[in-house]
């Protein structure tokens, strides 16, 4: 479906599901916000989405939010995220669920593998 921006989004679906990533260590760029929209786009879904970085007092988190819970449910699934253990401040303000992973670099590493594709493995002469 369609890629908002967070504000649109958040505008035009105040009850969606929400799927979070601590970024471990802290650290900026664009590539942390490129990887989650690629494993999106990769997971096809049928309803609005959109991403955002959000810095929380010295860390980042990459919020990324679904209005239907199927393709939270497959975002989830591929990063293995899970609910958190107490009751998170997403879900007080409106959002239907929320889970989170912690994105360090071997979890990085092995989620831009998911979206590497196949190398060609014939020798051409």
């Amino acid at each position: 479906m369609e890629k908002l921006s967070w504000a649109d989004f958040v505008r035009l679906h105040p009850a969606a599901h929400l799927v979070t990533a601590a970024v471990v260590p802290p650290r900026s760029g664009h590539h942390l916000a490129r990887l989650p929209r690629q494993l999106i786009r990769k997971q096809a879904p049928a309803s609005d989405y959109a991403t955002a970085i959000v810095r929380i007092t010295g860390f980042a988190e990459i919020h990324c939010g679904f209005a239907a819970k199927a393709d939270a449910d497959r975002l989830a699934s591929l990063v293995k995220a899970r609910v958190p253990r107490r009751p998170p401040e997403a879900v007080v303000s409106g959002w239907l669920s929320h889970r989170t992973f912690v994105l360090n670099a071997t979890k990085e590493v092995a989620l831009a593998g998911l979206l590497a594709t196949p190398r060609d493995s014939r020798r051409t002469s």
